[in-house]
């Protein structure tokens, strides 16, 4: 009996192959969405926005972009991570969501194992700066005013565990400096803080100050990379300040619900793939500060795992939670 059963199994799976195949062959027929955990018209919506508009052109079907914000991303998130796995429905956050949220927060869903990447779309770079009327002109300048009034300088960026949040606090950790770490709702806010002088230096993706440049509100005082940002070519970076071992980036990047067919994740992935290399898309994130730097899904992956190998153990030793 159980041999017949066995039997009875395979060819079911054999009859089925087939069906499958004919349903991803059609695939896709129907139109496409794209859940975006933040608000409209704020950056990573409108990456999300120029996107879809790309591979609506390359899948032949609508693909509509739905705002879900709220709980740090989570909201939005955990719909695609219970979404199904049909390639219907696809997420666009930031890496960092995955590299460090399950470490600081509770969640009813595994980023990495509910959520894996489909491909990078955008980096962008990281600024510290100042203004207001006790701005710094250097990022020497704010260490030696940290250290002579140990606990009475600040620093502040957008949210608890962001990559912003994270290379704040690698910055205080490898510089040594006790200085108070103030999160911020959005990056206007904080912006604003910095030019009232509420706050002494602030971290945040280059695209915010973009339209403070040439203006003596701001003064860039370094870029959190690996090299100088194309939009700041006059702001040095950090290692060339004399701090080494703080390099942090802002990635986003399209996920899906895990299970999705081979043959439609690797559809999905040739279309992100053109939509990105673009010379249209490419143009649109160079106005806003940022670059199209398409990877394939292993590649996220592994800045993912890169990321949480800093990111996690700093989380958990400075006491970092959003309950």
């Amino acid at each position: 009996m159980s041999n017949r059963r066995q039997t009875l199994i395979s060819l079911a799976t054999i009859a089925a192959a087939p069906m499958a195949w004919a349903q991803n062959a059609d695939w896709p027929s129907r139109p496409l969405r794209m859940i975006v955990p933040f608000t409209p018209g704020s950056p990573p919506d409108m990456i999300g926005r120029t996107i879809a508009t790309k591979l609506s052109e390359t899948l032949g079907q609508p693909l509509i972009v739905e705002n879900k914000p709220g709980a740090t991303t989570t909201i939005g998130s955990e719909f695609v991570a219970r979404a199904q796995a049909d390639g219907y429905t696809m997420l666009l956050t930031a890496t960092g969501a995955a590299s460090v949220f399950p470490a600081i927060m509770k969640l009813r869903y595994d980023p990495v194992k509910d959520l894996p990447p489909l491909g990078m779309i955008v980096t962008s770079q990281q600024v510290f700066f100042s203004g207001g009327p006790k701005r710094v002109t250097s990022l020497k300048e704010f260490i030696d005013r940290a250290n002579q009034n140990p606990g009475k300088s600040n620093i502040g960026s957008i949210g608890i565990g962001t990559t912003n949040h994270m290379a704040s606090e690698l910055l205080k950790k490898v510089t040594g400096i006790k200085s108070t770490y103030v999160p911020y709702p959005s990056a206007q806010t904080g912006l604003q803080a910095v030019i009232s002088g509420d706050v002494d230096l602030f971290c945040a993706d280059v695209g915010v100050i973009l339209g403070f440049l040439g203006s003596d509100k701001i003064t860039p005082i370094a870029v959190a990379g690996s090299s100088r940002s194309e939009f700041l070519p006059n702001t040095p970076t950090l290692g060339e300040s004399g701090i080494s071992g703080v390099v942090s980036a802002n990635r986003f990047a399209l996920f899906l619900p895990a299970g999705v067919p081979k043959e439609v994740h690797a559809r999905l992935s040739a279309a992100l793939s053109s939509a990105v290399n673009g010379e249209e898309a490419a143009q649109t994130f160079r106005k806003m500060g940022m670059s199209a730097s398409y990877a394939n899904a292993d590649a996220v992956a592994e800045v993912i795992r890169s990321d949480a190998s800093v990111m996690v153990p700093l989380a958990k030793a400075l006491n970092i939670r959003i309950d």
